[in-house]
């Protein structure tokens, strides 16, 4: 199968090589996020995280890509105004996560 992809490939490779001169840049790493994307986004991948290690799945992953970003935005929201220097942020997660698998294992059985 990876056999089949490499012709295209090839191909993008060379319509790149036949272009103009000119600078082709990764925007990815020139967009600017604020602190509270960062945070957002650290949290939404923790979440996603903890919960593939217990094995969380509804069999929809689109389904569940909606609901932990849900809880990143709600994590946030409780704790918006967290001093992280005082509070351990891993255990304040982990202990947000275990509630929210606890009442959505309720919720599917």
């Amino acid at each position: 199968m990876v056999d089949n992809l490499m012709p295209d490939f090839v191909v993008c490779n060379q319509i790149f090589a036949t272009l103009p001169s000119t600078k082709i840049i990764n925007h990815m790493n020139d967009l600017q996020y604020t602190i509270e994307d960062n945070k957002l986004f650290e949290s939404i991948a923790d979440i996603a995280f903890m919960a593939g290690q217990r094995g969380f799945c509804s069999g929809d992953s689109r389904s569940d890509v909606a609901e932990f970003i849900k809880w990143g935005k709600e994590f946030e929201d409780i704790h918006e105004d967290t001093d992280w220097d005082e509070v351990d942020y891993v255990e304040t997660i982990e202990a947000f996560m275990n509630t929210k698998l606890r009442i959505d294992m309720q919720l599917t059985t």
